[in-house]
């Protein structure tokens, strides 16, 4: 038996069970399905839209066309894409795309463990697009290009953001969509077929790659060190003490962790009582639903649902799960969600800053090896005193961290959100990266560095462009460098881009006039490993 004659089969056999008020085994192996495409009416069996989506909002020129096929050597109905890629004025890598709604707040996805569905043909990215991301980072993996048809098994916990988003959790009660997205840096064409879409309670591991099992055995190791790392500073007073009221924020999260342990115990705990229960097979769906929908991110879902049950429904469910304790039960999870929600990112953010052993400047675009040939041009010396200007998220300090020893850096930016940020940051790296490197951090204005002490070098990356009063800066720079000290400016310089979108960018001779006025001469100019950038190095005229 295929596998949609097996659905047909099963479905007949639960609607027999409906009528007939059979129990319904609560245990469920058979896949949630998304489409097997058997109506071809652009409607997935969830009763959700088909759609799709290319780069045309975004200036560029790619087009895309969905259709419905009947594979011959399959004697099944498939949907398909075909797509060309056409950058035109896009600002970003072409793409196009086919994707389905999949709004997940009204299912059961309890014990679900991921997707699956059969494929032929490009390469393309399977995303999973919840409501948590909001700069289009959704999850996903890419699935490599198959000239026959072969079956894709995605655990959920092989999905991951690109490293250029926003860190959002997963959540898989969430999504809004699903999408096969086809994206490349060249003009390209192509199609691609899909069939049996659907979300999988057992992944078949022979289905699964080596590269999947590799990014999710990453992906457990990431949460446990997390989990190890939280632990570690909770049972570190001294550090405790230096974070200040930043460690009540981890002593939340751990709280709000063990507050959702326990809201799954009387949530399971309630299933069980279900189950145990003579109601109904559909009164205990009813039930099921009810506790399921306590669990979402989602306020008040429970008590509209309850209002929507005829009376009968009402005290039949409230003898087994009472439903004014369930409304506490959502009310728990809401506070406890909100808790480790808010603090999550901060501290995997945290985590990553102090634990990362890449460098990670720009999200990995850049190799570590071309910042530290980068360091190498600042001739750093030991006991030195050093200063960056305009540190942004302070990444450039962990390159400092991994190459240099026995500094003090002064780290300063004029946006005090930034600046907050980076802040604890630098405290960490500080106390846990082995080195005697100590961190400054200092806010700055848009006239004065504010520097307290003297310093040996100066580092300005990317941001002399955008200073107010470059005249003012430099002055303050003269104030606090020692006279054989080195001020060295990386920037972009205006006659190098098309177009540029920035409207503060000098050219070079501009740069180097406001230099030379404030009494500074270029004694050195080294290209950088990445872009078109160089290292340009300035002394006093002495």
């Amino acid at each position: 038996m295929n596998s949609k004659a097996l659905f047909f089969s099963l479905s007949f056999i639960f609607a027999v069970a409906l009528l007939t008020n059979l129990p319904v085994q609560a245990q469920r192996t058979e896949p949630l399905w998304i489409d097997q495409f058997n109506e071809a009416n652009n409607k997935t069996l969830l009763n959700e839209n088909w759609f799709t989506f290319n780069d045309q909002p975004d200036k560029g020129a790619s087009k895309i066309h969905q259709d419905y096929f009947k594979d011959p050597l399959r004697k099944d109905q498939v949907i398909l894409f075909s797509y060309t890629l056409e950058k035109d004025k896009c600002k970003w890598n072409p793409y196009t795309a086919l994707a389905c709604s999949l709004s997940t707040r009204q299912l059961d996805l309890t014990g679900l463990e991921g997707f699956a569905y059969e494929f032929k043909g490009k390469s393309h990215s399977f995303m999973f697009r919840t409501s948590d991301v909001k700069d289009f980072a959704f999850y996903q993996i890419t699935i490599p290009e198959s000239k026959e048809w072969t079956t894709v098994m995605i655990p959920f916990t092989t999905l991951t953001q690109p490293t250029w988003g926003a860190t959002a959790l997963f959540d898989k009660q969430n999504s809004h969509s699903l999408a096969w997205l086809v994206q490349s840096n060249n003009n390209d064409s192509g199609m691609v077929q899909l069939d049996n879409i659907r979300m999988v309670y057992d992944i078949d591991e022979s289905y699964v790659t080596a590269e999947q099992k590799k990014i999710r055995a990453e992906q457990l190791e990431k949460k446990r060190r997390i989990d190890h790392f939280t632990e570690d500073v909770l049972s570190n007073d001294s550090l405790q003490g230096i974070l200040g009221s930043n460690s009540i924020r981890i002593k939340k999260y751990t709280t709000a962790i063990e507050g959702l342990q326990k809201c799954d115990q009387q949530s399971d705990s309630l299933l069980q009582k279900i189950e145990k229960s003579s109601l109904s097979g559909k009164k205990k769906r009813t039930c099921h639903q009810l506790v399921h929908l306590s669990k979402n991110n989602l306020s008040n879902d429970v008590y509209p649902y309850v209002r929507q049950l005829d009376t009968d429904y009402i005290l039949s469910c409230n003898k087994i799960i009472d439903l004014s304790n369930l409304y506490e039960l959502e009310r728990q999870y809401l506070i406890q969600k909100a808790i480790t929600d808010s603090n999550y990112n901060w501290i995997r953010d945290l985590y990553n800053y102090a634990y990362n052993p890449k460098v990670n400047y720009t999200s990995g675009a850049i190799s570590d090896s071309a910042f530290h040939f980068e360091i190498i041009q600042y001739h750093l010396q030991k006991n030195d005193a050093v200063a960056e200007i305009g540190a942004g998220r302070a990444f450039f300090e962990r390159a400092l961290s991994k190459y240099c020893d026995d500094l003090t850096v002064y780290v300063n930016e004029i946006d005090s959100n930034s600046y907050e940020q980076f802040k604890t940051k630098l405290v960490f790296l500080e106390h846990l990266d082995n080195k005697n490197i100590h961190y400054i951090p200092v806010l700055g204005t848009d006239s004065t560095a504010n520097l307290s002490g003297p310093v040996d070098k100066i580092i300005i990356k990317n941001t002399f462009h955008h200073f107010s009063a470059p005249d003012k800066m430099l002055r303050d720079f003269k104030r606090v460098l020692k006279k054989d000290g080195s001020i060295f400016i990386t920037d972009t310089m205006k006659e190098e881009v098309v177009n540029p979108e920035c409207k503060q960018l000098m050219t070079r001779s501009e740069m180097l006039k406001w230099l030379t006025e404030a009494g500074f001469m270029l004694v050195k100019e080294t290209p950088m490993q990445y872009g078109k950038y160089k290292c340009l190095e300035f002394q006093l005229i002495q």
